[in-house]
Parts: C-alpha cells; structure tokens; sequence
C-alpha cells in the first residue's frame, strides 16, 4: 500500500488589520525595522561586492 504524501498549506497571506494597541503596533513596527536593516547589512559583508565594485565608488 503506498502511503500519500502530506502536503503542506504554504506561506499564507496575512491579512492587513490596523492593530489598534498602540504598545502592540510599536512593537510589531520595531520588529519589522529590525528585520529589514538585518537584511539590508547582509550585501555589505558579501566578499562578491568587493571584489566587484570599484574603488572610486566604493570607499
């Protein structure tokens, strides 16, 4: 007998809803702000930028 594979639901949209604590919104906000500057220092230490981008733009 074969056995089926369970598959998954995937990434589920989630719904816009203002959040309406204030303390609740501050923190889902600093969150958010924390994750994309932690994605947007990935680049920076990605040895491919160095070798590729010039000196006179790059300092």
């Amino acid at each position: 007998m074969m056995s089926k594979k369970k598959e998954s639901m995937g990434r589920q949209r989630i719904p816009m809803v203002k959040i309406k604590k204030e303390t609740h919104r501050q923190v889902t906000f600093s969150k958010r702000r924390a994750g994309l500057l932690s994605l947007s220092a990935i680049p920076a230490s990605n040895p491919y930028w160095t070798v590729t981008c010039p000196e006179t733009i790059c300092p």
